[in-house]
């Protein structure tokens, strides 16, 4: 259980880290095209193909 929980808790830096380099990028692009709006949808369905 003690390498799962290091395992995760290395995930979520990593994930914590990713949004906060990609998160500017992302917005600064739909901003330079013009976008003031993005719908997301997600039916609650796995990623199984």
């Amino acid at each position: 259980m003690t390498d799962f929980l290091e395992y995760y808790s290395r995930h979520l830096e990593a994930v914590t880290k990713a949004n906060a380099l990609n998160k500017p990028i992302i917005f600064d692009a739909l901003a330079a095209a013009g976008l003031t709006r993005v719908t997301v949808e997600f039916d609650g369905a796995g990623d199984s193909g």
